[in-house]
């Protein structure tokens, strides 16, 4: 017959004193009772702790190293017990790099999908960035060129320590003998002066070919025309045809600017990595400043007052010293208001002249390069503030991740929406037939993980919510979206005041 209860016999946990029950498997089972008499012995420390164990005994021995392992607990036997999973009604995270979709791993998957299909754009030309290979810039000169006479060329690169004698005698050993001028003239590279070279370096080209391209003919020798345009010019092939002359690059790059642009990988959008976080805040989203206003909290006070609060200690006495003997050299005002000095004699006294003051900020300075030390890193904290990083506005991630966008938005501003809003937006996303194949599993499995948290009643919360900031009660609830997204079977869930 097939097991439909968990049997405990002799449970003696803690203050149980061999205590037997049956809990039914398929069920919602609450184990209730007044403080302290065993509700959490019988289901922490003796279910989940012997499903658990049991669970770990049954991996290899190089697995088991890995995995926390629980004291067996004091039982006779237990019976039919599945594999256990404890969700807390405590929010143990204190990091500020853990968010809502860290934590409920949607984020990885938003990382996966704008990989797959994210398109990057150059900020600075507003074009759509191409795989530049041999074959693909081969393609599009067809496609936008086709049955036009054009003139394949690579810039015309001089070695550092190569003389203009020895660029013509390179070229011509080498078998590239034309040239470009800047006034679109084909010229012989030995019958141009020095004079003459040096010019075409400046504006003209290397000629590679001359050729008319088909959508009929072999794509042979504009192929090769194009690889050796990129290995003469450094990755840089130049098309002169009668109206225009248009450059492609070679690479993940641009081809208006030639800015090079990082390849869409799920790391470069984790602003744990450091390859997809901010150079500057590091992937926090904010940077750490001096609060002038914390510095001088009273602007009442005279500097001889001390005005200065780290001055007014007795760790920065000496600093005070300073301070007023500068000012007296400087005839600056000691017994005067903070606040009714002007603009340029505060900027002296926070960031000095030189010698024989180099300002309050120096005094920050040395903090910062002893900060090994506690004192100085409370001292550190206690007149810092956090601004909104500049470089990447609080979106953590590097430049080139934000380059990359879904139907419009970046992952960043995708992270921004409430996990109601992400469902309708997922909902709502419209991709090709090609797009559907490359992400059509993975824009499942992000769906059936929204729904899930959307079920466990966190449709507020955006993705970006640091973890840190919610109640044990909403913490324990992304715990149980996470695993229920994971669409185990037979478990045994163990919920703390749910």
């Amino acid at each position: 017959m097939p097991a439909t209860d968990i049997v405990i016999e002799g449970a003696r946990t803690h203050n149980l004193d061999g205590a037997n029950c049956r809990i039914p498997l398929g069920s919602l089972t609450v184990v209730t009772g007044v403080s302290g008499s065993g509700k959490s012995s019988l289901a922490f420390d003796t279910l989940y702790a012997e499903g658990q164990r049991r669970y770990v005994t049954s991996l290899s021995t190089y697995a088991r190293q890995f995995l926390e392992r629980l004291p067996r607990p004091e039982v006779d036997h237990i019976s039919n017990l599945p594999p256990a999973i404890a969700i807390e009604r405590r929010n143990r995270v204190t990091h500020a790099r853990s968010t809502v979709g860290t934590a409920s791993e949607i984020t990885d998957h938003l990382r996966l999908l704008f990989s797959k299909i994210g398109r990057t754009r150059c900020p600075d030309c507003d074009r759509a960035i191409e795989h530049g290979t041999v074959e693909h810039v081969a393609r599009e000169i067809v496609e936008r060129f086709a049955g036009k006479r054009l003139q394949l060329c690579a810039p015309l690169l001089r070695r550092a320590d190569e003389k203009t004698t020895g660029l013509r005698e390179r070229l011509v050993r080498e078998g590239f003998g034309r040239v470009l001028t800047v006034e679109g003239e084909v010229a012989d590279v030995v019958e141009l002066t020095a004079k003459q070279l040096d010019a075409v370096r400046s504006g003209g080209y290397l000629l590679i070919d001359r050729l008319v391209p088909s959508r009929e003919a072999s794509q042979a020798r504009l192929t090769e025309a194009v690889a050796a345009a990129f290995a003469r010019g450094e990755g840089r092939c130049v098309v002169v045809g009668a109206d225009k002359t248009v450059s492609f690059y070679e690479g993940f790059a641009c081809d208006g600017c030639g800015r090079q642009f990082a390849v869409p990988r799920p790391v470069l959008f984790s602003f744990n990595s450091s390859l997809g976080a901010c150079g500057l805040c590091e992937g926090f989203g904010r940077v750490a400043a001096l609060d002038w206003e914390r510095v001088v909290p009273d602007p009442s006070k005279s500097l001889e007052q001390g005005a200065i609060a780290p001055f007014a200690t007795r760790s920065g006495d000496r600093y005070q010293q300073r301070l007023l003997t500068a000012c007296r050299s400087s005839r600056l005002a000691i017994d005067q208001p903070f606040d009714q000095l002007d603009d340029e004699q505060r900027r002296w006294v926070f960031e000095g002249d030189g010698d024989p003051w180099r300002g309050v900020q120096s005094y920050f300075d040395r903090l910062e390069r002893k900060r090994y030390k506690v004192q100085n890193r409370v001292l550190l904290a206690r007149y810092r503030r956090y601004d909104l990083c500049p470089d990447c506005d609080g979106a953590r991630l590097c430049n080139d991740a934000l380059c990359v966008r879904i139907a419009g938005r970046q992952i960043a501003e995708v992270c921004e929406l409430t996990l109601a809003q992400l469902a309708d937006w997922l909902a709502e996303l419209a991709l090709d037939e090609t797009e559907s194949d490359v992400a059509g599993r993975v824009l499942a499995e992000l769906s059936a993980r929204t729904a899930t948290a959307l079920a466990v009643g966190l449709g507020y919360l955006t993705l970006a919510r640091p973890m840190r900031t919610l109640a044990g009660g909403e913490a324990q609830r992304i715990q149980l979206a996470s695993a229920l997204g994971g669409t185990l079977t037979a478990s045994l869930y163990v919920l703390d005041e749910p």
